[in-house]
């Protein structure tokens, strides 16, 4: 009975803000999980039934709206969270600037965006999946502003029940047009119904009413947050989607398709991961800020207990990575072996680079990050294009995990400025996992040349016969060296 309290009290809007904090902690994570396994499930049976030439296809599609997108950013909805006031004032100016731009971005899309991408890509086909994409950007615009309010408000069992819906509606959709359609046509339909089940649940799920409104004071005070937003959604383009713009400028559909796949398979074991607790490090590392050896403390025990998750992961899916595309997603996606082995390596930088930016925002040093990516654009963009033209697909997946190093070394070098955490001791929280993962990554090496995974039943007695070795690495060790991995996780329970 304790039990089932619990569970139905975590669906209830608590009042103090402690339980709010924690019980979305539980929701937020839940919701990622969630709506991450629905996704993969999506990709897994779209990848069956489509080609990577669809995926490649899409994917140059919505980078033309991405890259608008970007341009016209206003940055208000990120400024009306960190805005005190909810007044009707403020969020309905917010909402129709969001409905202007909406149907701004639609126009420059379907006139502009899309002829250009034609040209740039080289396929003049691909202009009327843009011009179709267009409405997203005004369905968007349109979509009821009540919804930022859940993170205001710490809502989040609100915003669980939302996302959730919302991406399985889109999902059963996407397939559905997969199955009729049998091409890339099938994405564009799925990105459509998804963003109007958005729109709709909007308003479904929560009672505010927006309209029409425009007042000038408030729009000032908003862009004096958001104009950073805007240079900082720019810098974000060309990081996220600069280089699949590359691939498909000097390369096929089909190569960008398996880019595609390989990012979101080998990304998800260490960044997916990363990016909840990330959510959270901000405002702890806000409220003990000026206290740095806490500060210091705090980052070590972070690292270890993620890197003890997201290392046996990432090596696991390295170690059984071409049986796991070939029997999941089929023969036709193994070309994404190479890239995929690259990306992982991506993900495990890139997991650094999600703990380490909540600290410097969280001392009031937001610039420190802003720079450090602008280094890391300018180093993707030197090597992007000459090593894209030696390895193909696999060189960009080098160009941005080249990028990444730079930047998380330049991180090394000012969190031993700011809090004085050098290299020995990031070494230190991590070569416990480092090992286990390295002797489970051996150990599967090992029974692959006696027992080749031959279908899905062996697929999955290898990942948990790496679960098994792993685990017992890590209690074996950690008991050697002083239970370091149980006071970091005993800690992170009391404290996030």
């Amino acid at each position: 009975m304790k039990i089932w309290k619990r569970f139905r009290g975590i669906w209830e809007t608590p009042k103090y803000i402690s339980q709010k904090v924690a019980r979305g902690t539980i929701l937020n994570f839940s919701e990622k999980i969630v709506t991450k396994s629905v996704l993969f499930v999506r990709t897994i049976i779209l990848a069956r039934i489509l080609f990577p030439g669809d995926f490649g296809l899409f994917s140059m599609a919505t980078i033309a709206l991405a890259a608008s997108g970007s341009i016209l950013q206003t940055g208000f909805n990120q400024a009306l969270v960190y805005e005190k006031s909810s007044s009707r004032r403020i969020l309905d100016t917010a909402w129709t600037f969001n409905v202007l731009r909406g149907f701004l971005i639609s126009l420059v899309v379907f006139f502009i965006a899309a002829p250009l991408a034609g040209n740039f890509f080289n396929n003049p086909g691909i202009i009327l999946f843009v011009r179709a994409l267009a409405i997203l950007a005004l369905l968007d615009g349109l979509e009821n502003i009540g919804v930022l309010l859940f993170d205001k408000e710490l809502q989040y069992n609100k915003k669980f029940w939302f996302n959730t819906i919302s991406t399985t509606l889109r999902v059963v959709v996407v397939i559905l047009a997969a199955l009729i359609l049998r091409n890339a046509w099938a994405l564009v339909i799925g990105a459509i119904a998804g963003r109007v089940f958005f729109l709709v649940l909007s308003y479904i799920i929560h009672p505010y009413r927006p309209r029409l409104t425009i007042d000038w004071f408030v729009v000032r005070r908003l862009f004096k947050y958001g104009k950073w937003i805007f240079v900082s959604g720019v810098i974000t383009f060309l990081v996220s989607r600069g280089d699949a713009a590359v691939i498909g400028r000097l390369l096929d559909p089909s190569s960008l398709g398996f880019y595609h796949l390989a990012l979101g398979l080998g990304l998800m074991p260490a960044v997916e991961i990363v990016k909840t607790l990330s959510g959270l490090l901000f405002p702890l590392y806000s409220k003990i800020r000026g206290d740095y050896a806490r500060m210091k403390n705090v980052f070590i025990r972070v690292s270890r207990v993620v890197f003890l998750i997201i290392l046996p992961a990432s090596l696991g899916l390295i170690a059984i990575g071409k049986d796991a595309v070939g029997l999941i997603y089929g023969p036709k996606w193994l070309p994404m072996v190479p890239i995929l082995y690259v990306v992982v390596i991506y993900g495990l930088i890139k997991a650094f680079e999600l703990i380490s930016k909540p600290l410097f925002m969280g001392i009031g040093k937001p610039k420190i990050p802003t720079i450090i990516t602008i280094i890391q654009v300018i180093v993707i963009f030197s090597f992007l294009v000459p090593l894209i033209n030696m390895y193909g697909a696999v060189g960009a997946a080098m160009a941005i995990t080249l990028g990444m190093l730079v930047s998380q070394v330049i991180f090394l070098f000012r969190l031993k400025k700011e809090i004085n955490l050098g290299f020995k001791s990031i070494l230190g929280s991590i070569y416990l996992p480092l090992i286990s993962s390295t002797g489970m990554f051996l150990a599967i090496f090992a029974l692959k040349k006696f027992i080749s995974i031959s279908n899905l039943g062996l697929l999955i007695g290898y990942m948990i016969f790496g679960v098994v070795v792993y685990s017992f690495f890590v209690i074996i060790l950690d008991k050697i060296f002083g239970h370091q991995i149980k006071r970091s996780y005993l800690w992170i329970k009391e404290n996030l």
